[in-house]
């Protein structure tokens, strides 16, 4: 309380300036209470969006063994949202910016561009602008995937072991619907032409994202983990259809043996064997298709039909060796009617070609084979900048995924690059857990 003084001598000017400075002290510490308070509350309130954000990242991380073995597609719609979510997170929560990867975009960029001069001798250059864009959009939004620097170590622990639990069910259930001759399959994408091969572009991307988990585990010393996620996707081959899933396995763990012994030396040895192959791909396999009548009896009809189209499209590999025809032009590419008389499996409508490297060859010619050699050499390369511990694993996942471009899907399958985009990010996670 504030009483007026009783010595006269205090002017009334003096007394209400005392009043009023005390009542403005009162008020500015009403004020700043309120401005911490408010503080508080917002570091609360940013806090737990960040949780949340982490939670819905580890939801979606662990609904790739899950919901993505059966609906393979899907990759690409969890990949792009976790994306997108970490860079809102990480700009709007975190304050940090995301980093995005220089020398990955400039190569980006350089074969959107080649792709795009394509269009101007291309067969079907409207159908060639369209697939240019859709590459570009798919290369981008996995450069979005990989920029993410904000998912904290701490985390790997959940997302590998939701993963790993979740790996185990999506097994349980391939395993469950096999015995029950794929009812689920049929339920829910519909009948398939094979039944169970729905199932395949799944279990094809499990046998790349298994690396990163299974280097988690066993860099922890959490083996018995290790020997779980090993075992559900071996199982996983035994039950699908996928052959290239059996394949990829002994292939990426004899990589796995060699690079454990020698490091450097494998990933010297891979780099040559990536140079050779994409400069006599087209050779070698107009060879193979040439004498495919000698594997008639000893390759299934998936495998021969394969061989059918290589034979068409390493001939007209030939004709446009420097150009290409242009990228998305390889159902459009003309069948000779010698050819086709030759042929059991093939359709004159045309199809895809079964092999990245060679549609690269088909579609972009030299230059496009030339950037996708380039990207392979520059994954090898950084392979090697990893903890000795990690190479290896890192190594293993090379070969899984060279084996599946041998293969399967076409280089502009957005979700073959969301597998690849995730494998990263759970890649660049586990290194930071586990690293000395």
């Amino acid at each position: 309380d504030i009483k007026r003084p009783k010595n006269r001598s205090l002017s009334r000017l003096a007394w209400k300036k005392s009043k009023s400075s005390l009542l403005f002290s009162f008020k500015k510490d009403d004020s700043s209470f309120l401005k911490k308070r408010s503080k508080r509350l917002l570091s609360v309130l940013f806090r737990l969006m960040r949780r949340a954000v982490d939670i819905v990242s580890v939801v979606l991380l662990a609904a790739l063994p899950l919901v993505g073995l059966l609906l393979g597609p899907i990759y690409a719609a969890l990949a792009w949202v976790l994306g997108g979510l970490r860079l809102v997170g990480a700009l709007a929560l975190r304050r940090e910016a995301p980093v995005l990867d220089w020398t990955l975009a400039v190569l980006a960029a350089g074969f959107s561009l080649a792709c795009l001069m394509g269009a101007l001798w291309s067969i079907v250059p409207a159908h060639t602008l369209g697939e240019t864009g859709q590459l570009a959009a798919i290369l981008a939004a996995s450069l979005v995937v990989i920029a993410d620097r904000s998912m904290p170590s701490a985390l790997a622990s959940r997302v590998f072991g939701a993963f790993t639990i979740a790996l185990i069910a999506g097994v349980a259930i391939l395993v469950t619907d096999h015995v029950l001759h794929y009812w689920l399959e049929r339920h829910l994408t519909g009948k398939a032409e094979i039944p169970g091969t729905k199932y395949n572009r799944g279990e094809d991307y499990l046998t790349l994202l298994m690396w990163p988990s299974l280097a988690y585990w066993w860099l922890s010393r959490r083996k018995i983990y290790a020997a779980l996620v090993v075992g559900a996707v071996c199982v996983a081959a035994i039950f699908g259809l996928s052959t290239t899933a059996r394949v990829i396995l002994p292939a990426s763990f004899a990589t796995f043996l060699a690079a454990s012994l020698a490091a450097r030396r494998t990933r010297r040895v891979m780099a040559l064997a990536v140079v050779a192959m994409a400069a006599t791909l087209p050779f070698l396999l107009r060879m193979l298709a040439r004498d495919r009548a000698l594997l008639w009896h000893h390759v299934k009809e998936s495998g021969l039909h394969r061989l059918e189209i290589w034979d068409y499209m390493t001939a007209r590999v030939l004709e446009r060796p420097l150009a290409g025809w242009g990228l998305g032009a390889a159902k459009y590419v003309p069948i000779r009617p010698a050819e086709q008389a030759s042929y059991v499996f093939v359709k004159p409508s045309g199809i895809y070609p079964h092999q990245q490297w060679l549609q690269l060859w088909l579609e972009t010619g030299a230059a496009g084979v030339v950037l996708g050699t380039l990207f392979a050499l520059l994954v090898l390369h950084r392979i090697g900048r990893l903890p000795p511990r990690l190479a290896p694993f890192a190594l293993a996942t090379f070969t899984a995924a060279i084996v599946l471009s041998f293969s399967s899907f076409e280089i502009t399958t957005d979700s073959w690059w969301a597998a690849l985009a995730l494998t990263t990010l759970l890649f660049r996670l586990a290194a930071g857990a586990v690293a000395p």
